[in-house]
């Protein structure tokens, strides 16, 4: 009977490994005003959460957020700027935001 089989888990486990391995791009080239951070991820719950809350700990201020789920794979792209309102330039800079984000990907 279907009614005894128990369903599959809307929310993937984190015991699932990753099809692919998290990428994190930023880009100044598009945009007059902001930068542009991509992120390609396996979906897991908490997702937005986890980078939303470490980009708040690098003070970007992210403006815009168009984020696509297509089944377990995640593409955010979002437009950011520094709290002087100038995007986020210098490669320290760039390098720990995208290093910070990575890092707390891959850890789940």
């Amino acid at each position: 009977m279907r009614l005894s089989k128990t369903p599959a888990p809307s929310i993937p486990s984190k015991t699932t490994k990753p099809t692919r391995p998290a990428k994190v791009t930023m880009d100044n080239g598009p945009s007059d005003f902001f930068t542009l951070i991509q992120i390609f991820v396996d979906d897991r719950g908490g997702l937005q959460f986890t980078i939303t809350n470490r980009l708040f700990n690098h003070r970007p201020d992210t403006r815009t957020a168009k984020i696509a789920t297509k089944t377990n794979q995640v593409a955010d792209v979002l437009c950011v700027r520094d709290f002087e309102g100038q995007k986020v330039e210098g490669n320290d800079q760039e390098l720990e935001i995208k290093r910070a984000l990575l890092h707390q990907l891959k850890q789940g």
